[in-house]
């Protein structure tokens, strides 16, 4: 059976005309004609009931249309893949970022992914849930989090230190902490977890040293925007990378605690829908992405304001 033949039927069948498709796709009508006789040969079965006014597809010749659509658009997708796309992907694009990664990362450097490709269509969808790619749309997403066994394809980028950090009044109030005693003393927001106790776990690293403490923590929340703006307001210690707290370091809404302690690294990787690894839009995507994370001063805060009269 050709991949033309399946072409033609699939031609009549949208536009419910011979002559129509024979034009569109530049054949002539007895050729188009013989194909689909051809394919309903092969099949043992009707696909058109055919009359002076109008061509109808028969129920088995519908169903067998919903069948090889998706196959006939996968080999074209298979066949763009080997050809220029290769140099300059196109498309559409669909992604999901953590809403920090998209505000403070990508925002700033999406005209230059624009420049680069000019040709593909970014949906970005900024959210600090974790979305199932299927049900979602996606292509790919970036996840600032320890790579979960989902069965998805993974590729790990880097990992980003944390600092500790609280605002001027919570320190005034708990004053600024010598030790890690001194800081497991203070109030701690905790982000984005499930528990019943307001006791956390806290670790901290210095060098190859690690010490864990056990921390209050009046409130949890899952919102970054609103985990940053908590601890502007006082309401606790939180541990975030450099890029997520530069600009509340540079407004002096919040300062840095114990510069020599830092939380956990923050780990990031990238995940792939099934099918969507080797897509070239997406490969560019991720390329352009692994630069902009590996970028050293997303490590290192910009204002390093350790010291208070």
């Amino acid at each position: 059976m050709s991949l033309s033949a399946l072409h033609v039927f699939c031609k009549v069948l949208e536009l419910s005309s011979f002559r129509q498709a024979a034009d569109c796709l530049c054949m002539p009508v007895a050729t188009v004609s013989n194909q689909i006789k051809t394919l309903e040969i092969r099949l043992g079965t009707r696909l058109f009931i055919r009359s002076s006014r109008r061509v109808e597809a028969t129920a088995e010749g519908l169903a067998y249309y919903n069948r090889i659509v998706p196959l006939l658009e996968g080999l074209s997708e298979a066949d763009s893949m080997l050809s220029d796309t290769r140099l300059h992907p196109k498309g559409r694009l669909n992604v999901s970022l953590p809403a920090s990664v998209a505000r403070w990362i990508v925002a700033p450097r999406l005209p230059e992914f624009q420049a680069l490709y000019p040709d593909i269509n970014l949906r970005i969808m900024a959210t600090d849930q974790i979305l199932d790619l299927g049900s979602a749309g996606l292509d790919c997403a970036v996840r600032a989090a320890t790579p979960t066994n989902d069965g998805l394809v993974t590729k790990n980028i880097v990992k980003i230190p944390q600092y500790f950090a609280a605002s001027p009044a919570l320190i005034a109030q708990h004053q600024f902490p010598a030790t890690i005693e001194a800081l497991a003393c203070m109030p701690f927001i905790n982000f984005a977890a499930e528990r019943n106790s307001s006791d956390i776990q806290v670790l901290a690293f210095q060098g190859t040293s690690q010490r864990q403490f056990t921390a209050h923590s009046p409130i949890s929340i899952d919102d970054g925007a609103a985990y940053l703006s908590l601890a502007c307001a006082g309401m606790g210690v939180i541990q975030s990378p450099a890029y997520d707290l530069n600009p509340e370091l540079q407004a002096s809404r919040l300062r840095i605690l114990m510069p020599l302690w830092r939380g956990p690294d923050l780990p990031f990787h990238i995940v792939f829908a099934q099918g969507r690894v080797n897509i070239h839009r997406v490969t560019a995507f991720v390329s352009w992405m692994t630069i902009l994370l590996c970028d050293p001063l997303l490590a290192s805060p910009t204002v390093q304001n350790f010291n208070y009269p």
